[in-house]
């Protein structure tokens, strides 16, 4: 008996019904919410441990260890798991949760806001360069430069909205650090912030934040699209051409660690307060910190969550 012959339709099914089925499903808008509040929660102990070295506060000593890649001896502090761990143990547990509501309450508002004021811009000034609908690879200059404006508009319309709350978080963490158990809560906080330093208390460390969280996009945006225009000249193919958008976290972090310095002197800036009795620069200004940082060698303190240099 003779074998069937399959037909165009038949012998390609196979691999549509591969293709359909390897598609992630979409997360719906109403769990985005839920699933920002259990990532905020999950990772937010690393926010308070680092929060603290970027401040100056080691209740731990530095100890004598060999370096990262030259293996040269030299002073570091332990790291920040065992950093958490230390302070787990003498505070106990729900000291690593001190300033939560405020984050959270941070990351849902700024979400929130940057995805309205995204749909706001795009729908007010729409992209006329006729690239809107194309994949980030394949669009041109002109829509490349269009979606870094509005992402920089809306990330600097959230970060001034969710300043104070930033603010007012750092200052609950930095109380671990005090004996001043003044900003021990959140309300407490506000309370106190208010009637110390006034209304532009709340925005302290604003101008850095903001050009760092605006810097990393523009950085990132500029050089994913050089990227992909020096392979396209480099005549690589489409699965080639593809395989540039793995390469944007990494630019992402890269350019996060060059701005890191401006996101350091915010923090700083943030927790500069007479109450709060810190190993931090006692300047006026968030560029007073910065330059005193810049000098002290100290602009990428509390950077690394291992193989943390003592200053």
């Amino acid at each position: 008996m003779a074998a069937p012959v399959l037909r165009p339709m038949e012998q390609g099914g196979s691999a549509k019904i591969k293709k359909s089925s390897s598609t992630a499903p979409e997360v719906p808008n109403s769990a985005r919410p839920v699933l920002g509040i259990v990532g905020v929660t999950a990772f937010y102990p690393m926010t308070v441990v680092r929060t603290l070295a970027q401040v100056g506060y080691e209740p731990q000593p530095a100890t004598i260890g060999p370096s990262l890649w030259t293996r040269t001896p030299g002073r570091y502090y332990p790291n920040l798991l065992s950093y958490a761990n230390f302070l787990r143990k003498r505070e106990g547990f729900t000291v690593l949760f001190t300033g939560l509501t405020p984050r959270i309450v941070s990351s849902l508002t700024s979400t929130a806001i940057e995805d309205a004021i995204s749909a706001k811009i795009r729908a007010a000034i729409p992209d006329r360069s006729g690239d809107g609908d194309k994949s980030v690879r394949a669009k041109g200059l002109a829509s490349t430069m269009y979606d870094m404006t509005v992402a920089c508009a809306a990330k600097t319309v959230g970060v001034a909205v969710t300043q104070p709350l930033q603010v007012v978080m750092v200052r609950m963490i930095c109380s671990i650090a005090s004996e001043d158990q003044v900003y021990s809560g959140f309300f407490s906080t506000i309370k106190e912030i208010y009637q110390t330093e006034g209304f532009s208390g709340f925005f302290s460390g604003l101008v850095p934040r903001m050009v760092a969280e605006a810097g990393t996009i523009a950085l990132s945006g500029t050089t994913m699209y050089l990227l992909y225009r020096i392979m396209e000249s480099l005549g690589l193919n489409e699965e080639a051409l593809e395989s540039g958008s793995n390469y944007t976290s990494l630019v992402q972090l890269y350019m996060i660690s060059l701005v890191y310095p401006l996101q350091l002197a915010s923090v700083v800036t943030s927790a500069s307060c007479r109450r709060l009795k810190l190993n931090i620069p006692d300047c006026s200004t968030w560029r007073g910190v910065y330059h005193q940082l810049t000098v002290m060698g100290q602009q990428y303190r509390g950077q690394n969550m291992f193989y943390r240099k003592a200053y």
